[in-house]
């Protein structure tokens, strides 16, 4: 029993905190408190917690896209991996991975903050859209053009593999 317990160990932790999870081969839009919308990919899990001076959203799990509807009184946050993902009003696909957080903006304008909280931030990275990072522990400074298209393509229904090697 112990050595199944601890074979799923990390998965009851995300199911204990997570507030929205999909299963494998399962999508799913998640309308948040203010009227923005979640699109949580297949194997993904998310904890929301809203606030009166913020709105923040923990990738627990997988790859999520964001409508985020403005308001400049309440930041929209996305923590994972030891840095935040910000915006006001804008489009965005957040991925997880073991080690990595990759942010892909489709439009308007988002920062991407190493440290979660205010005193912690170090440098920030500004996405446009149509631009795309990566991090870990670090934040990289390699921003660099994608096709939104093909990145999101999840997001749309469609798996597109154009010169993907398969691993």
């Amino acid at each position: 029993v112990f050595l199944g317990l601890y074979n799923f160990s990390d998965d009851l932790l995300i199911m204990a905190n997570a507030d929205v999870t999909t299963a494998s081969g399962q999508r799913y839009i998640h309308t948040l408190p203010d009227g923005s919308k979640a699109h949580l990919n297949t194997h993904s899990a998310i904890s929301v917690d809203f606030t009166k001076n913020e709105r923040r959203i923990e990738l627990l799990r997988g790859e999520v896209f964001f409508e985020v509807l403005p308001d400049k009184s309440r930041p929209f946050r996305v923590v994972a991996n030891g840095g935040s993902v910000e915006a006001v009003g804008t489009s965005y696909g957040v991925r997880k991975t073991d080690d990595e957080i990759k942010v892909t903006v489709v439009s308007g304008v988002v920062a991407v903050v190493k440290g979660e909280k205010d005193e912690a931030k170090q440098a920030n990275s500004i996405l446009k859209a149509g631009q795309q990072i990566r991090y870990q522990s670090k934040l990289a400074k390699n921003i660099h053009k994608v096709d939104t298209s093909k990145n999101l393509a999840w997001h749309s229904g469609k798996i597109i593999f154009d010169g993907t090697p398969f691993k």
